[in-house]
């Protein structure tokens, strides 16, 4: 009898997760007899087939598995949840259930990373997507509101854009709705870009490991911040959910500037009364002399070291940090296998409706006609901090870590 009641248990069990074992299955099918398609897909992350890092290469192959299986259960949940829908109206149109008792079925938006370095105009490409559309975009970082009186940090209570998703991402407009359709755009700078002052705050493992691991990199894409209930919280949510992305470039050296001037506005040091060049060459002097910038350059290549040693390139250590933030998020890109919008902030100044319109068009939403006209914005950071020279040495660095996909992006600003 206890033998026939443990079968019964078991084919009951099989039939209930017979979804998943099917998807376990089909992972392990592809996992034992399409290595060679990963490989391929391997070498186009690399840019050639791998042949000598070996050790790299399996944790690359690990690394893809574990992406692909995140997005088949996020594909899988979806598809049961539709499922549970349709299953709860035929119930409620046979009369089997009164549609008041039925949980309401709340629509999940879809996400697109917005993925850009601090200071290349993630706000701006933000705000000019919501002003044309008059829907509130997201940002991972909730413990600041963006609103008709402008931004608001540590006020509102951070409000999810998802609501199965409480640690993000989040509302960016207070005053505007969230879309209905199509894709959100969410703000995420993932991580690698902390500057090393010596302090916990930021070590030289917080922004080494993301720019040479891009399991770490994702991680920072889906991380973030929420204000609550008086305090500011840190945050994560799952990386697979999101479908698409965005990435956005600026010129490497207005980049530099921007976060100098950020950095003598916003905080009491002793630069706070140098601005303009004699600031900025004081200001790279220092970051590069910090002991976390000199151990950053035992992951440069010897051309690199060259460089900073007989050129002396200004912010190299600020530079190491912006160019492989793009290496990764090309890579992570070719893993996760989401369609991809490349732009520039430059874009808005060359080209403002063309570079709206294919915004909107890879997001899926559809501009106001009654919006279309120039949105003012500022454009923090001022181009005659640093020589030409000097910018040309810093992309001549740039170039020497970029791999084709970065170098081609940034390659109108050499």
């Amino acid at each position: 009898m206890k033998a026939r009641l443990s079968r019964d248990f078991l084919q009951r069990e099989l039939v209930r997760q017979r979804p998943a074992l099917l998807y376990g299955l089909a992972l392990s099918v592809i996992a034992l007899s399409a290595t060679t398609f990963m490989l391929v897909d391997l070498a186009s992350v690399h840019g050639g087939l791998p042949t000598t890092n070996v050790i790299k290469l399996i944790k690359d192959y690990s690394f893809l598995l574990e992406v692909r299986y995140g997005k088949a259960m996020i594909k899988y949940d979806e598809s049961r949840r539709a499922k549970e829908v349709v299953r709860r109206t035929k119930k409620v149109k046979k009369g089997l259930v009164t549609k008041e008792k039925e949980p309401e079925e709340v629509e999940e938006l879809d996400v697109a990373w917005l993925m850009a370095y601090p200071f290349t105009g993630s706000s701006v490409a933000l705000r000019n997507i919501q002003n044309l559309t008059g829907f509130s975009q997201g940002t991972n970082y909730g413990h600041v509101v963006d609103s008709k009186r402008g931004f608001i940090p540590h006020v509102y209570n951070s409000i999810p854009v998802n609501a199965d998703s409480p640690n993000g991402p989040y509302k960016y407009n207070i005053d505007m709705p969230l879309p209905s359709s199509g894709y959100i755009l969410v703000k995420t700078h993932c991580s690698g870009h902390c500057i090393d002052y010596g302090t916990d705050e930021c070590t030289l493992s917080d922004y080494v490991n993301p720019l040479i691991n891009v399991r770490e990199y994702m991680i920072g894409c889906a991380s973030g911040t929420k204000w609550e209930y008086g305090r500011e919280v840190e945050v994560h949510h799952n990386p697979y959910k999101s479908k698409k992305a965005v990435i956005l470039a600026r010129h490497p050296a207005m980049v530099i500037s921007a976060r100098f001037l950020n950095e003598v506005e916003g905080r009491p040091n002793p630069l706070q009364q140098k601005w303009g060049r004699e600031g900025i060459l004081e200001w790279c002097a220092t970051y590069d002399d910090r002991q976390g910038s000199k151990r950053l350059m035992n992951f440069y290549v010897e051309e690199a070291k060259a460089m900073v040693k007989d050129d002396g390139v200004l912010c190299h250590a600020e530079i190491y940090r912006i160019v492989n933030f793009y290496n990764q998020a090309y890579k992570l890109m070719k893993f996760m296998g989401d369609p991809l919008l490349v732009t520039r902030f430059e874009d808005y100044d060359l080209d403002f409706d063309n570079t709206l319109n294919s915004m909107a068009g890879f997001l899926e939403l559809r501009l106001k006609e009654s919006r279309r006209a120039d949105v003012p914005y500022q454009r923090y950071g001022d181009p005659d901090l640093f020589t030409t020279e000097e910018v040309t040495k810093m992309l001549k660095f740039f170039n020497i870590f970029a791999i084709k996909e970065t170098k081609a992006l940034f390659a109108d600003y050499s």
